[in-house]
C-alpha cells in the first residue's frame, strides 16, 4: 500500500520473517528501545498497537509529528498515563477502535467496514500480492498442543485447527 513498515517482535528470526514479508525496519523488542529506534528513522507516522496501556507512553515516544496512534487492543493493560506536554507538542492523534462495539449495519457499522476491507485487498488477495501466513496446523483433538505451541512464542503466522 506505499507504507514503510516497522516491526517489533522478540527475536531475529521472527523479524528476518516479517523482513520476507515486506517489513524494512526491524526492532527486537527483547534488547532495542522500539521508541528510539524510531526516533533514528524520524518516529511513525502511525502506530497500530494492540498492546495498550503498557506500551502507551512509548508509542507516543515513537510517533512523529503530527502522528497517530490507533489503540486496538488491551493486551497490556488499560490504564496509563498519557504524556500530555508530548502529545500537545508533536501535535500527535491518539484514537481507540473495535469491531465489537459497532453496530453491525448503518454508518461505520461492521458491513461497512467489511465491505471496504473486500474492496480494497480482494484484489490483492487475488493477485497473490497478499498471503495467508499459516505457521503450523494441528488436528482438532490436538487443540491443547496448538495452545501450547502458540504460547511458546515460536509460531509466525496463524495456527490453525483442522476438522
Amino acid at each position: 500500500m506505499g507504507a514503510r513498515v516497522a516491526v517489533t517482535a522478540r527475536n531475529r528470526e521472527k523479524l528476518e520473517r516479517c523482513r520476507e514479508f515486506g517489513a524494512e525496519i526491524l526492532i527486537d523488542y527483547t534488547s532495542e528501545d522500539f521508541a528510539a529506534v524510531m526516533k533514528e528513522h524520524g518516529g511513525a507516522d502511525v502506530i497500530l498497537d494492540i498492546i495498550g496501556a503498557r506500551y502507551l507512553a512509548s508509542n507516543i515516544k515513537a510517533l512523529a509529528t503530527g502522528g497517530r496512534l490507533v489503540i486496538i487492543g488491551m493486551q497490556g493493560g488499560t490504564k496509563a498515563e498519557l504524556p500530555i506536554g508530548l502529545l500537545l507538542a508533536k501535535r500527535l492523534s491518539v484514537m481507540g477502535t473495535t469491531l465489537r462495539a459497532r453496530p453491525v449495519h448503518g454508518p461505520g457499522g461492521k458491513a461497512e467496514i467489511v465491505a471496504a476491507t473486500v474492496g480494497r485487498t480482494w484484489p490483492l488477495i487475488e493477485s497473490g500480492k497478499v498471503q495467508p501466513v499459516v505457521d503450523r496446523t494441528f488436528p482438532l483433538a490436538e487443540a491443547a498442543a496448538a495452545h501450547a505451541h502458540l504460547d511458546s512464542g515460536d509460531a509466525v503466522g496463524k495456527v490453525l485447527l483442522t476438522v
